[in-house]
């Protein structure tokens, strides 16, 4: 399934979340897999996100492409998390349906400079079995975000 078609059957497009009719039919993460993902990803460990996600995975901000596969993943993971000082999230609803989830969270950035950010942020994540092989992140600030989390000179 491409990319537009399973944010179309989620009810995603461009940066908006989906609307309540198009969760309606949607239940509560019923395997745990993707909140063990977010907190893997709160650990700032590596290593134990790369853990979840399958070799092929792509990971999109928006419509934009992130990164393609396990390798290039990991070399925007350590970026980021070497900025960090602490990542945490505050999922408000996760909600599954076949092999897709959707993910509310607040989340709470403190880089090592001390600097502070907190945002609202959705995540879709499609797996394949166990492993996710597609992550898509939403957020209303963009452009804020990447400057926070964009290397300083």
């Amino acid at each position: 399934m491409a990319w537009t078609e399973w944010g179309a059957a989620m009810g995603v497009f461009g940066t908006h979340t989906p609307g309540p009719s198009a969760l309606a039919p949607l239940t509560e993460d019923p395997s745990g897999a993707s909140r063990r993902f977010v907190e893997a990803v709160c650990s700032l460990e590596v290593e134990r996100v790369l853990c979840h996600i399958m070799d092929g995975t792509r990971l999109a901000f928006g419509k934009r492409a992130g990164a393609v596969g396990r390798v290039e993943i990991r070399k925007f993971l350590v970026r980021g998390f070497s900025l960090l000082h602490s990542l945490h999230c505050a999922p408000a609803v996760i909600w599954t349906k076949g092999n897709l989830s959707v993910i509310e969270a607040d989340m709470c950035c403190e880089r090592l400079d001390g600097a502070f950010l907190s945002f609202p942020l959705t995540i879709v994540l499609r797996f394949s079995g166990p492993s996710i092989s597609g992550i898509r992140v939403f957020t209303y600030e963009p452009e804020v975000v990447s400057q926070f989390l964009s290397p300083r000179n």
